[in-house]
């Protein structure tokens, strides 16, 4: 017994290094290949995902899959039939979390709450958005519900609208906090031009599929679309929203 014992754990041990080796030749294989389709200066992770035969390709907060050969690239969600849980959602949150965390805290314009306690939710506003006006309204609520408002720039229609320009006299105004609120209640900013960072904003919400504002980030990396009032906010944070 002891011997079979023995010889079970070195087949064991066998197998787990045969599997990291083919596992590693896979990884460099579809390295070769990404490297000859995507753009050189395109970062990305790359790991098993969790259907076998398939890598996750994270680039920002996409994902994207492809076949351990390195042949097959593959764009959409995968649902496991069992659990009923939509992995790439899963992946999709993941790949949103480590997204924000690289945006500079200096490079967004954030309403916090005095309580210790609090969380934060990132928001894709636009200043001339009807529902992020409500949204910002209602700022003594979210922080009363322990929530803070880290918003990111996202005038929808684009860089050359008058839009953007006031978004861009708000950011670059002496004081942005102040004068987004002055602005998003409909009075003017006085015109202002500066280095800011709303175009990698922009950007960042176009990887996210961002179609219309407010777009909120909840601190889960999950994605919620539209306005949603402070208690409903805190009951999504927590979980516990119906």
């Amino acid at each position: 017994m002891k011997s079979n014992s023995k010889l079970m754990q070195a087949l064991m041990l066998t197998l787990a290094s045969f599997s990291t080796v083919l596992e590693a030749d896979s990884e460099a294989r579809i390295r070769q290949e990404l490297t000859r389709v995507l753009p050189g200066d395109l970062t990305y992770d790359l790991k098993p995902a969790p259907i076998q035969g398939l890598y996750s390709v994270m680039i920002g907060p996409q994902v994207l899959y492809v076949t351990n050969d390195g042949r097959y690239l593959i764009e959409g969600n995968v649902f496991d039939l069992q659990t009923h849980v939509n992995i790439t959602d899963n992946l999709k949150r993941e790949a949103r979390i480590a997204s924000l965390v690289s945006v500079q805290e200096a490079d967004t314009l954030t309403f916090k709450t005095a309580r210790p306690d609090a969380v934060t939710v990132t928001v894709f506003s636009d200043v001339d958005c009807a529902y992020c006006r409500q949204f910002h309204k209602e700022m003594a609520d979210y922080h009363a519900h322990g929530i803070n408002i880290r918003y990111l720039f996202f005038p929808r229609d684009g860089k050359n609208s008058d839009t953007y320009q006031k978004m861009q006299n708000i950011w670059c105004n002496e004081n942005p906090r102040e004068a987004w609120t002055a602005a998003i209640s409909g009075k003017s900013v006085t015109t202002a031009a500066c280095d800011n960072p709303i175009d990698r904003h922009m950007a960042l919400g176009r990887l996210m599929e961002i179609r219309g504002t407010p777009a909120i980030i909840l601190p889960s990396g999950e994605h919620v679309a539209g306005y949603l009032s402070a208690d409903k906010l805190r009951a999504k944070i927590d979980g516990k929203a119906q």
